[in-house]
């Protein structure tokens, strides 16, 4: 049963959409070592910088929290950030940030 639960959620986790930002090309050239793990992820159009106060997190804590998503993985967390997503962009078009 486990392992059935662990098969699922790998084909789930290979179509998922939560995943850190693709980089900006002048973003790419700011990285430094630690940031370079991001690269090794095919990216998404969601993730956890975006829903937590994106326009108030500096380069560095924008980063750490693509690696803490990449290092943290799990189900739980792709459905909190998805549930997450569009109050975010809410908040955003209020905020005049849109």
């Amino acid at each position: 049963m486990v392992s059935s639960f662990r098969t699922s959620a790998l084909k789930l986790s290979a179509c998922r959409r939560v995943i850190p930002r693709p980089p900006i090309p002048y973003e790419v050239e700011c990285y430094e070592a630690w940031h370079r793990k991001r690269l090794g992820v095919k990216p998404g159009l969601t993730g956890v910088w975006q829903v937590s106060g994106r326009y108030h997190l500096s380069f560095k804590q924008m980063g750490q929290l693509d690696i803490y998503y990449i290092e943290n993985w799990s189900l739980w967390l792709d459905l909190k950030i998805t549930l997450k997503t569009l109050p975010a962009l809410f908040m955003r078009e209020q905020t005049g940030k849109g």
